[in-house]
């Protein structure tokens, strides 16, 4: 066989190279779980307060969604995708609401919300 020897050294350097690769991405998935969690305990711990208008029978005008609730996070310096906050379907009554958000695998948020009459 030509260049025995080579291609073993270079099989080998391969090897070594993809479970380094293997390595760095389980760090930098451990790492990211951290900050979740540490983000999920923030989280937790708020009460996000969300002045709306109402009509008869305390129904909203509008309606409260995602949107609104990650604006208001953002507010108090919490960059999180409105896509990761799982509403059924957008608030529209006032009072105090469990919302999940989804920030890792196995990760997630139980946010209270608060909808009060402006």
């Amino acid at each position: 066989a030509r260049g025995g020897a080579r291609d073993v050294l270079a099989y080998d350097s391969s090897q070594k190279a993809a479970v380094h690769q293997k390595k760095l991405i389980r760090i930098k998935k451990d790492k990211r779980k951290k900050q979740s969690e540490t983000l999920m305990e923030a989280l937790s711990a708020l009460d996000i307060q969300i002045g709306a208008q109402v009509g008869e029978e305390e129904k909203l005008f509008g309606s409260v969604t995602s949107m609104d609730i990650a604006r208001k996070l953002k507010e108090l310096g919490h960059e999180v995708d409105r896509r990761k906050i799982h509403l059924d379907e957008p608030i529209k009554k006032l009072g105090e609401y469990k919302v999940p958000v989804k920030l890792d695998e196995g990760v997630t948020a139980n946010l209270k919300v608060t909808v009060f009459k402006e």
